[in-house]
C-alpha cells in the first residue's frame, strides 16, 4: 500500500510597490538640488587652489612660509642636462637665465640674485628683503634655447598673517542697537600674501567671502533675532595650518529708535495733556470758588444793610431808592 504524500502548496507573497508621491518626489528633488548646489558652490570657492593644493600633495611644489623683510635661498639642480639653459620665473616671468638676471625692475636687481655652480649644476636662487610682490610660484626650468619647458622646481611663497588676526569690530549709528537700526562688522585679517579667505558666518551660515583685500565689511540691519547672536569672521590661508577666527556678539534692544521716539513723544504729550487739564481744573475751580465768595461776600452785606436801616430807618439803604422826608425851606 502506498503511503500517502503530502504535497505544501508554495506560499505566495503579494508585494505592493507604492509609487511616490508627489511630495516625496519634489522632496528628493529638492534635496538633490540642495546637494548639487552645495557642491557647485565648494567647486566655484575653491577652484583657484584646487591646483596649487594637487601640484602641493603630489610633492611637485613645495610650500615655503616666510615673512616680510626675511631672505630666502631655493636650490635649483640641473642633472646631465649638457649645455641647456636654466630659467628661474616668477608668476611665469622670466627673472634671470642660468646665473644672469633678466629682470628689467632696478629694485628686483638689487635684491635677486641667482649663484651657480656649473661642475654640480646648481642654480641657486636668492631673494633678499621679501616684500608682498616676492608671493606666488617660482619655477626653475631648463631646456634648450626658446624650449626651456622642462620643471625641474616649483616653489610657492607666502607670507602668513601678523599673530593676534583677525579682529572682529562693530559699529552703529546710535549708541545702542535697536531693531532695524544699521550696524557694520568690520573683519581684519592683519595681512597675509597672497590675501586669505576671509568670511562672515552668523548660525553656521555664510553671509559674505572674498580673498581679494585684507578688511571684509559687512553692512546689516538689526534683527530681533540678532539678540545675543555671535557673528564670526573666519580666515583661511595656504600660509596657515589651521584656520583663524574672532567673534563679535550683537546686543539688540526691541523695538525700533524710530518708535521709542515716538513713545516718548507719546508720553510726554500725555504728559502735558494731563497738565494742562489740572491746570484748567483748578482755574475753573478757583473761578467757581470766587464767584461763590463774592456772592456770599454780597449777600451779607445785603442782609447787614438790611438790618441797620431797619433799626434807623433815617439810613439810606444801598441799590434803592430813597425819598427825602426833608422840606427844604425857600427864602
Amino acid at each position: 500500500m502506498l503511503a500517502s504524500t503530502k504535497v505544501e502548496q508554495p506560499i505566495h507573497r503579494s508585494v505592493v510597490c507604492k509609487p511616490y508621491t508627489k511630495d516625496k518626489l519634489s522632496t528628493v528633488g529638492i534635496n538633490i538640488m540642495s546637494m548639487v548646489n552645495v557642491f557647485v558652490t565648494l567647486m566655484i570657492l575653491y577652484l583657484p587652489y584646487l591646483t596649487l593644493a594637487e601640484e602641493l600633495f603630489s610633492g611637485q611644489m613645495e610650500l615655503r612660509i616666510t615673512s616680510l623683510g626675511a631672505t630666502e635661498s631655493i636650490r635649483c639642480t640641473k642633472e646631465n642636462q649638457g649645455n641647456d639653459l636654466v630659467v628661474w620665473n616668477h608668476n611665469e616671468e622670466n627673472v634671470s637665465i642660468n646665473d644672469i638676471l633678466s629682470a628689467s625692475d632696478p629694485d628686483h636687481r638689487n635684491r635677486y640674485s641667482v649663484q651657480s655652480d656649473d661642475a654640480n649644476g646648481h642654480y641657486d636662487l636668492q631673494i633678499k628683503y621679501i616684500k608682498p610682490e616676492d608671493t606666488g610660484i617660482w619655477e626653475c626650468k631648463y631646456g634648450p634655447q626658446k624650449q626651456v619647458e622642462h620643471l625641474i622646481k616649483s616653489v610657492s611663497i607666502v607670507i602668513p598673517p601678523y599673530d593676534g588676526f583677525p579682529t572682529c569690530d562693530i559699529s552703529s549709528s546710535s549708541p545702542s542697537i535697536s531693531v532695524g537700526d544699521s550696524f557694520q562688522l568690520t573683519c581684519n585679517s592683519g595681512g597675509g600674501f597672497p590675501p586669505p579667505t576671509l568670511r562672515w558666518v552668523r548660525n553656521g551660515v555664510e553671509l559674505s567671502r572674498t580673498n581679494e583685500a585684507n578688511v571684509l565689511v559687512l553692512d546689516r540691519l538689526a534683527e530681533l533675532s540678532d539678540t545675543d547672536v555671535q557673528y564670526s569672521c573666519e580666515i583661511q590661508s595656504l600660509a596657515l595650518k589651521t584656520s583663524r577666527n574672532c567673534t563679535q556678539t550683537v546686543t539688540v534692544k526691541e523695538g525700533s529708535s524710530s518708535s521709542i521716539m515716538f513713545d516718548a513723544l507719546a508720553i510726554f504729550g500725555i504728559l502735558c495733556g494731563v497738565f494742562l487739564f489740572f491746570i484748567i481744573m483748578m482755574a475753573i475751580a478757583w473761578g467757581n470758588g470766587r464767584s461763590k465768595a463774592i456772592k456770599q461776600t454780597n449777600e451779607k452785606i445785603r442782609k447787614s444793610t438790611e438790618t441797620l436801616a431797619e433799626t434807623n430807618p433815617n439810613l439810606v439803604r444801598p441799590y434803592s431808592t430813597v425819598t427825602l422826608s426833608s422840606v427844604a425851606t425857600l427864602n
